[in-house]
């Protein structure tokens, strides 16, 4: 018996020997993965670029891959994740955001209101946006509604637009300066309406070939247009400059409309969310019967105003949290972003400013277990260059979330690979495709991608891919994002 047992044990120890002989490189399935997106990121495309990337597997608590993982970078939109979140965490998903209309004077008996209309924000992103799926005045036919309740239909007094809740800036900390006739850089207001935008289309002039015609959205004379926009017999491709002229509601446009092209499309910001709202909302009554005769103003310019006599007549709520978060995220919409950074702090705090909110931001982060020096924020939406991030403050913070009462609300709320939001054309065809969702982020030289992906085994990995400083293409960039995302995606232990 002690002769067979040796004689096993030897056969054994030899199979053991020769398997290792044959393999000697055998790898695990965690090292293949390691050296596979090593290559990646060593492409020479790459080779300006600087990377960060952790990966961790949430079901089973362990770092899959890091690389630079505790380096700071700027993660441009990927600062929409600590924002969506720890409002998620702090407001839950029901709340909604007040807009409230309220009168001071006294209404006769003709019906005339001799005092003034106020309509008071407190951060409601949604009026008139089209990001949401209602009539762009359908919280103005609410107020109509309200004022028509009352018995008045002319006012002798002023429409106020009111933004006190908030009492920082209307741009972001270090904002670029030249992007402020773009939408994405569009002003902060807690009194906002139709994105802070208009839209402008332009098209050919019936009356002269050369000339174009320009109309806008909403109509409205608060903006100035200057045409300078011409087509021409040598202009083979659509070239046009919309800019803003800074301080002003003075929109040049110039450039030329080929023959080619019938119609072109875009969007510039307004100065004074708040006044552009009020002169809306005046324009909405006069043409729905109720009359006014002094101009809008913003509520800033008088000195020291305070409400006498205030009669509240309505409040507009905005859709829910859950459903804000959703376009933040999906969309990547940097004012929605902003204007619930600042909701957060007015709501717990009394400061409706972007330092309060991302002071609570980081105060939660440091709960979640994520090192305050690898958080470095200075607005919500992260338009800003002074943002600066870990690969694994993401991670930790995506994984908190997964586990979080609010996980199903949060995760929803992530762009879908190959399906829509910011990556309804990225990853087509693929394996990630439908298996990975992820928050998208991008400025000049800063790519970043990170959200949770399903492995070939159903094991849940979240992810963060940093790139800062790349000189390539930022499509090359995100391609090879994607490569390392395909690779998670396919991992099988």
């Amino acid at each position: 018996m002690k002769k067979y047992l040796f004689t096993t044990l030897l056969i054994f120890q030899f199979i053991s020997c020769t398997q290792y002989l044959v393999h000697p490189s055998k790898k695990s399935p965690i090292q293949a993965l390691s050296q596979e997106i090593d290559l990646i990121i060593s492409d020479p495309g790459l080779s300006s670029a600087i990377f960060g990337i952790s990966v961790k597997s949430i079901d089973r608590g362990e770092t899959i891959f890091a690389y630079n993982e505790n380096k700071n970078f700027i993660p441009a939109s990927n600062t929409k994740l600590f924002t969506t979140a720890v409002a998620l965490e702090k407001l839950g998903p029901d709340y909604r955001f007040p807009t409230r209309l309220s009168y001071t004077g006294e209404i006769d008996s003709q019906g005339t209101l001799n005092g003034d209309i106020i309509l008071k924000g407190f951060g409601d992103p949604t009026i008139g946006s089209s990001l949401v799926q209602l009539n762009p005045d359908t919280a103005f036919m609410y107020f109509l509604s309200k004022i028509r309740d009352k018995g008045i239909t002319s006012i002798n007094g002023r429409i106020i637009g009111d933004d006190r809740y908030y009492t920082d800036h209307k741009l972001g900390y270090a904002w670029a300066w030249d992007d402020q006739s773009y939408d994405f850089s569009a002003q902060i207001s807690a009194l906002s309406s139709f994105d802070n935008i208009v839209k402008i289309l332009i098209s050919p002039c019936l009356q002269s070939a050369s000339r174009t015609e320009i109309s806008i959205f909403p109509k409205t004379d608060y903006v100035t247009i200057k045409n300078h926009i011409i087509r021409s017999d040598t202009c083979l491709e659509t070239d046009i400059n919309l800019e803003r002229i800074e301080q002003s509601n003075i929109i040049e446009c110039s450039g030329c409309l080929p023959f080619s092209d019938e119609k072109y499309d875009d969007t510039v910001t307004i100065d004074n969310p708040a006044l552009y709202t009020a002169t809306l909302f005046q324009s909405f009554l006069n043409t729905n019967n109720i009359t006014t005769n002094k101009n809008c103003i913003d509520i800033d310019s008088l000195e020291n105003y305070k409400y006498e006599n205030e009669n509240i007549l309505g409040e507009w709520y905005s859709p829910t949290l859950a459903e804000i978060i959703f376009i933040i995220n999906k969309k990547s919409n940097n004012l929605y972003a902003e204007l619930l950074l600042r909701n957060l702090a007015a709501i717990i705090h009394g400061q409706g400013n972007a330092k309060a909110g991302i002071e609570i931001i980081r105060q939660e982060c440091e709960k979640m277990g994520i090192d305050k020096n690898q958080l470095v924020l200075v607005d919500g939406s992260g338009l800003s260059r002074k943002n600066f991030v870990s690969p694994k403050a993401i991670t930790t913070l995506l994984s908190f979330m997964q586990k979080s009462v609010y996980a199903d609300i949060f995760m929803k709320s992530l762009p879908i690979a190959g399906t829509d939001g910011t990556l309804e054309s990225r990853f087509k065809n693929t394996n990630s495709a439908n298996k990975t969702i992820a928050k998208t982020g991008s400025m000049g030289h800063v790519k970043a991608l990170s959200g949770y992906t399903r492995t070939r085994d159903n094991e849940l990995f979240t992810f963060s891919i940093l790139t800062n400083n790349y000189s390539c293409s930022g499509d090359f960039t995100k391609s090879l994002h994607e490569k390392i995302c395909e690779n998670l995606t396919n991992f099988r232990r």
